[in-house]
């Protein structure tokens, strides 16, 4: 049997919508994706076994490429396999971080529940049966109205100056992931003073999002029932996160690698791979096998030592950092181009 190419893709999908081929070829490179991931934080199982991958593979199909559009748009733009595969590559990495925003989102709300509980700078002044609707202010305020407005709160966020945010894996236990406690409860008490009003913890939540740059996470409410709707009614998720207590496990260097994998452009990975597979390069070296000029490839390095440097990280744990990030832009980029055929 032949290989099938571009045009039978986009047959089968005007005949049918996704049918053999296409799931084919959507589930394969799902395959590829996932296994460069660690399935404790991304596999619904835990694990990478056939029905971890099918379900999400499934969840992506559903809610993207159907749902979305995203499938359509790519058979009519694109105009050959390695172009569909290159986009919907992209896609599910995409998709997967996403999913990966839910437990940023749900980690910081225990720690902001947490500071707002047992920081003595601030007081609740209405408790509710749901966590995200307690309404908090400052010590000792009295006779202050309760904010309304999102936009107020927001604002008033983005008067603080805050340092670059940091991003770990979402199961790391160090808990200082995207902001560190300190800067955490400083940014909620120059938010009170600037409102001047008390205001409920899902409207600090929903401000924080734009603030910390986790809008993606608005996939999840923290109202939002937990499990089917015949178990746990009543229960959301504002419900059973738990106060998360202060880090003592550090995140190692492999951790933060990855996450500083997902933060740079593809040439930037380009640049990092050649700079550990040539013997001794320059950056002029460098630029010519890419197609640029030194002067953006010392950018693109800087960039990438920017990342390292807003982790806090030591000079030797950066070094490790620096070294295995590299290996792992030689071998995913390897790959990617073993499979692009």
């Amino acid at each position: 049997m032949s290989c099938p190419d571009f045009k039978d893709y986009l047959r089968e999908y005007e005949a049918q919508g996704i049918g053999t081929l296409l799931y084919a070829l959507i589930l394969d490179l799902v395959r590829q994706v996932v296994r460069r991931y660690p399935p404790g934080i991304y596999s619904p199982n835990q694990v990478w076994d056939d029905d971890a991958i099918t379900a999400l593979c499934h969840d992506f199909t559903v809610e993207k490429l159907l749902g979305a559009g995203w499938l359509e748009h790519h058979l009519l733009a694109e105009e050959t396999i390695a172009g569909l595969k290159r986009v919907l590559r992209r896609d599910f990495r995409h998709f997967l971080i996403s999913r990966r925003r839910r437990s940023e989102y749900l980690n910081l709300f225990g720690r902001v529940r947490k500071i707002l509980r047992d920081d003595p700078r601030f007081q609740a002044y209405r408790a509710h049966g749901n966590a995200a609707a307690g309404i908090w202010g400052l010590d000792k305020w009295t006779n202050k109205e309760i904010a309304q407005q999102l936009d107020g709160v927001v604002e008033a966020m983005f008067t603080v100056e805050l340092p670059p945010l940091i991003r770990y894996r979402a199961d790391s236990k160090k808990l200082s992931h995207l902001i560190s406690n300190a800067d955490l409860g400083r940014l909620l008490e120059s938010t009170f003073r600037t409102v001047d009003r008390y205001i409920s913890l899902g409207l600090l939540m929903e401000g924080l999002r734009y603030r910390l740059s986790l809008l993606e996470s608005a996939a999840i409410s923290l109202d939002e029932p937990v499990g089917r709707q015949d178990e746990d009614r009543g229960q959301t998720y504002a419900d059973i996160v738990p106060d998360l207590a202060n880090p003592e496990t550090e995140v190692t260097s492999v951790q933060i690698a990855e996450d500083i994998f997902e933060m740079i452009s593809d040439r930037q990975r380009r640049v990092l791979a050649l700079r550990l597979s040539l013997t001794d390069p320059t950056l002029k070296q460098i630029g010519k096998r890419i197609g640029v000029s030194k002067s953006t490839i010392h950018n693109d390095l800087t960039v990438v030592t920017q990342h390292i440097a807003s982790t806090g990280a030591t000079k030797e744990e950066a070094e490790k950092v620096i070294l295995y990030l590299s290996e792992l832009c030689m071998h995913c980029l390897e790959k990617t181009d073993g499979n692009a055929s």
